[in-house]
């Protein structure tokens, strides 16, 4: 089964943006860190079984990224491999070489061009 796991939005000040949704949810973040391969601060805030991922960028323009905004839709999957292998024969490549693992999870992004200019994220947990 497939579900989202979590969107990620761009933001320009993520201080703000945490006031806003820790007002909506009445609650403080769950996480908050530095992404260095992203050039990112992130926070993490739980929404019943949906997470909002939202960036800060260090340096705008970055991975494409270039205002606010929806970054990236990402969708749990329960084996990657077996998907990717699906996928593959759709004519829908990785944007990834290898998924990318941290802490016993799997990810790897689709090319944009192949999922309809939407940057997609796969993730096995």
């Amino acid at each position: 089964m497939i579900r989202v796991d979590h969107l990620a939005v761009l933001v320009r000040d993520l201080e703000q943006a945490l006031k806003v949704y820790e007002a909506l949810t009445g609650k403080p973040a769950d996480l908050r860190g530095e992404d260095p391969d992203l050039g990112a601060r992130t926070a993490l805030v739980k929404m019943g079984d949906t997470v909002l991922e939202l960036m800060e960028l260090h340096q705008w323009g970055r991975r494409g990224s270039h205002r606010d905004g929806l970054h990236h839709v990402a969708f749990r999957v329960g084996n990657l491999q077996e998907v990717l292998e699906r996928l593959a024969r759709a004519g829908i490549r990785p944007l990834d070489r290898e998924p990318r693992e941290e802490g016993g999870t799997l990810a790897v992004f689709l090319k944009p061009e192949d999922t309809a200019g939407i940057l997609t994220e796969l993730v096995q947990r």
